[in-house]
């Protein structure tokens, strides 16, 4: 009766054994098509995926790395980390792995954390090859701690694209910071952004008071140019030009300028604008400006006199006869000689002839309008231009000429006062007539005064009477 119940409990626990033999068939059924599909897509991807024991020794890696490192995979198990990576990223993965395995230790650890890492591999050819690592612990039944899986993407074109950056920011930075120009940053209504140390200097601000200020409150209100340059850079994006632009104790001053808009990493308009303070320039400019001018003017001026010199005369005879030709406008030619001055240098001397030469100069200089002209047109003959006038008004300007010349009183030598005559012919322009007839009739006309007697003037309708007063 004893051994029934003996037999059922056996029968019993073979079939639970029979149960349990079947659902662990099961489960390596299970682990194996699980490892076999882990397997087909490590092969497949594009990433590496590989497996290390807490040597750093490679336990398993992809196919995947032929195609980024140019090693086999049993190349690859065959080298160690140290072999493979750079010194830099070794000594990085040495010291996660000393960081982890303490952290391990300590306890507390979140057994499911994962970190992403950086690492600069060498190519099987020599070259290297930056990767971004995804890693996580791979762990025992108990939890333990046995080596590490991770996933390796190629990133080498992005770490060259960041290099490049940091490499052109690091330009970018030394000409701003460097750059003896003062450069400006500015937002699309004119906000300044950012200006480098030149432009503190040169404006005499701080940075938060040049930000403070504005584009606005940098430059010359009331410079005319001002408005065109904002119009252009509006329209073309694009500007070069000088302005005026004003300092921190409110002194204006010149500047060279270019401007350029540009759209940043957020698609929104900015500009950069570098000036160069051109006040030393301005006055170098300014200088020979006023040296040519007194250049020209020496070259033009007969050093004696004052008054121009005969080559002028033709210039800007040959321009007042196209104005008279173009406007109709009356114009009319004064020729005058001293008379008898061949006389006077013979008696006293050339100082003292010259100094009745500088005087007449003196007097004519005196005597006209503002858009008269004078010439010496050579020894003692002087022309006068009269733009705008009819021979009646020239004979009037002649006769107050010769009437102030004779007054005058020289003194070639002691105690004996000597006065000078002049003779003028007055010749009013006809249309179209050649330059060279206009001055042979006022010189006719001269002529006609010397042979009338002197001191008088002559011009197309008759000749004058010399006066004595």
């Amino acid at each position: 009766m004893s051994e029934r119940p003996a037999y059922e409990e056996l029968e019993q626990k073979i079939k639970l054994l029979e149960e349990e033999a079947a659902r662990r068939r099961e489960t390596e059924v299970v682990l194996r098509e699980n490892e076999k599909k882990y397997r087909l897509l490590s092969e497949w991807v594009t990433d590496i995926v590989w497996k290390l024991d807490l040597t750093l020794k490679t336990t398993y890696v992809s196919p995947s790395i032929m195609k980024v490192l140019g090693f086999t995979p049993e190349e690859r198990m065959a080298l160690d980390a140290i072999d493979i990576m750079t010194p830099e990223s070794y000594a990085r993965a040495v010291e996660i792995l000393v960081r982890e395995l303490e952290t391990e230790r300590d306890g507390g650890a979140d057994p499911d954390r994962s970190m992403t890492v950086e690492i600069e591999y060498y190519h099987k050819e020599g070259h290297t090859v930056w990767t971004e690592n995804r890693l996580r612990g791979i762990r025992d039944h108990q939890g333990n701690l046995v080596g590490i899986h991770g996933v390796s993407r190629d990133i080498t074109g992005r770490k060259r694209y960041e290099e490049a950056i940091k490499v052109s920011e690091e330009k970018y930075y030394s000409i701003f910071n460097h750059s003896l120009d003062a450069i400006l940053l500015t937002n699309e209504d004119r906000s300044i952004l950012d200006a480098n140390p030149a432009a503190c200097e040169m404006f005499g601000h701080s940075l938060e008071e040049i930000r403070t200020a504005g584009w606005d409150g940098l430059v010359d209100a009331t410079d005319p140019h001002l408005q065109n340059v904002l119009s252009e850079i509006l329209r073309a994006g694009r500007t070069s030009a000088e302005i005026m632009m004003i300092r921190s104790n409110g002194h204006k001053f010149p500047v060279e300028m270019s401007s350029n808009t540009f759209v940043d990493a957020n698609g929104q308009n900015k500009n950069c604008t570098i000036i160069r303070d051109i006040t030393d320039r301005k006055r170098v400019e300014e200088a020979l400006a006023e040296r040519e001018n007194r250049y020209r003017e020496l070259s033009i001026v007969d050093d004696l006199t004052k008054l121009y010199n005969s080559r002028h005369f033709y210039n800007q005879l040959r321009m007042e006869l196209n104005r008279a030709d173009r406007y109709e406008q009356p114009l009319t030619l004064l020729l005058l000689d001293l008379d008898d001055f061949k006389a006077f240098n013979d008696s006293y001397g050339h100082l003292q002839g010259d100094h009745v030469l500088s005087r007449f100069g003196d007097l004519v200089r005196d005597t006209l309008r503002q858009a008269d002209s004078a010439y010496r047109y050579g020894g003692e003959e002087f022309t006068i231009l009269l733009p705008m006038t009819t021979s009646a008004n020239g004979i009037t300007a002649a006769e107050r000429l010769r009437k102030r010349f004779k007054k005058e009183k020289f003194t070639p030598i002691a105690d004996k006062d000597v006065c000078m005559t002049v003779s003028i012919g007055v010749a009013q322009y006809k249309t179209g007539e050649g330059m060279r007839a206009f001055v042979d009739r006022a010189d006719q006309f001269m002529y006609q005064a010397k042979k009338n007697g002197k001191d008088r003037v002559c011009c197309e309708s008759s000749a004058q009477k010399p006066s004595n007063r």
